[in-house]
């Protein structure tokens, strides 16, 4: 697998990778299965923060693809085309 990191990987994997985790979280919290404290965020270490950007990196590129798969399960065949074409007769 090729990794690279630029501006898509960054706005395309980890920005929403991270959004699922922090969405994780707080379900987690919601339920009551962890304490989390949002002021532990200010004493992580590098490392810590390395670890998560991996691991928002991994879970935004999972959920990229179970994306995929569920827009091709859902997708209609010619729905823009008959969309624009309803369109353009309203307008």
């Amino acid at each position: 697998m090729n990794i690279r990191l630029g501006i898509y990987e960054i706005f395309s994997r980890i920005v929403p990778g991270g959004l699922y985790i922090a969405a994780i979280v707080q379900l987690l919290v919601i339920l009551g299965f962890v304490d989390f404290d949002l002021q532990a965020i200010d004493n992580l270490s590098l490392i810590a923060s390395i670890g998560f950007i991996v691991i928002a990196y991994i879970m935004g590129g999972a959920f990229d693809n179970l994306a995929l798969l569920l827009f091709r399960l859902f997708n209609k065949p010619g729905f823009s085309v008959r969309t624009l074409a309803e369109f353009k007769k309203r307008h």
